[in-house]
């Protein structure tokens, strides 16, 4: 059984360290989250840990830059690492070192992006030449689309083709989908499942895979402890809570980002789920369903709407 709390303040003695998501639970795209900010700096005045772990798929420093301008600084947290800081640190440890184990010592360096304008700058300082036609890459590095010149439907043809060739994939937004101004927004990962259940092979990076976790708990000076205290702070069943789970950390559900809707939540109108309406009993019944409907392992261990002290 899950249980639903009003706060975090009761349970932050309990850790060590916080690793939490960014999107849905910090901020929703254009607004920073004021509560979940007062949560974060307790604990660090408590002598706890704060990692921020983020699926987005760009350069850390990217996503610092664009945090402090929305009042996320630096003084609130320990350390910051995106999905994409993991995958493009990756890449270029495969072109720097002679490391034949390196996931990526084989690739070639013509790959077909897959990504909007904006997100080009993430191969800087990578020797990779970026190609067009999907005939003439030797593999696929999807981070994600601007969803206005394209859509997902545009992919799946060319994706198609490189199934053909037996292309691997580079998945730097392991995200099925988002919420944005109250509409879902899919991600690189939703191409990535594709692609895999088809037979092609991906390569991911972010939650929830354990390597990140693995990252986080190296920087926290937590990764030799056996059984470090750590709690996992995010708003998604199928990367933060299940990424919890295969790390082998507790999960805090943050219930009012991406499954909101599923949940039956009411929002207001900056489209976040409303505290004061939450029933219950009926909130409860619904997330039982939604982890089942989810096929859901491992259940969270504590739920909120929205994060709170």
């Amino acid at each position: 059984m899950i249980q639903l709390i009003n706060g975090l303040k009761p349970f932050i003695e309990n850790y060590q360290c916080f690793i939490v998501d960014l999107r849905g639970v910090l901020y929703d795209g254009d607004h920073v989250n004021c509560e979940a900010l007062s949560c974060l700096k307790y604990m660090r005045h408590s002598g706890k840990k704060v990692c921020i772990l983020s699926n987005a798929p760009r350069r850390s420093y990217r996503v610092i830059e664009r945090c402090a301008e929305m009042g996320l600084t630096s003084d609130y947290y320990d350390f910051l690492l995106t999905s994409g800081e993991d995958a493009w640190l990756q890449l270029k440890n495969a072109q720097l070192k002679n490391e034949p184990e390196n996931l990526y010592y084989t690739f070639n360096k013509k790959v077909f992006p897959i990504m909007a304008e904006r997100d080009y700058g993430f191969l800087d300082d990578l020797d990779l030449e970026p190609v067009h036609d999907i005939q003439k890459s030797n593999f696929i590095l999807a981070i994600g689309w601007d969803g206005i010149t394209r859509t997902i439907d545009d992919f799946y043809p060319l994706l198609d083709q490189a199934l053909i060739s037996k292309q691997p994939m580079i998945c730097v937004n392991p995200d099925l989908n988002v919420i944005h101004k109250g509409k879902e927004e899919l991600c690189a990962g939703s191409l990535a499942v594709y692609y895999q259940e088809k037979g092609g092979k991906v390569y991911y990076h972010g939650k929830p895979h354990p390597e990140v976790y693995k990252t986080c708990l190296e920087k926290m000076g937590l990764h030799q402890e056996p059984t470090p205290k750590v709690l996992a702070i995010g708003d998604s069943l199928h990367t933060d809570v299940y990424g919890a789970h295969q790390a082998n950390l507790d999960a805090l559900w943050i219930l009012g980002g991406v499954h909101a809707a599923e949940l039956g939540l009411h929002q207001s109108n900056n489209n976040q789920p409303n505290n004061n309406q939450v029933d219950d009993y009926e909130t409860k019944a619904n997330m039982e369903r939604l982890c089942i409907r989810k096929n859901v392992k491992q259940m969270p261990k504590i739920a909120m709407v929205n994060l709170i002290l």
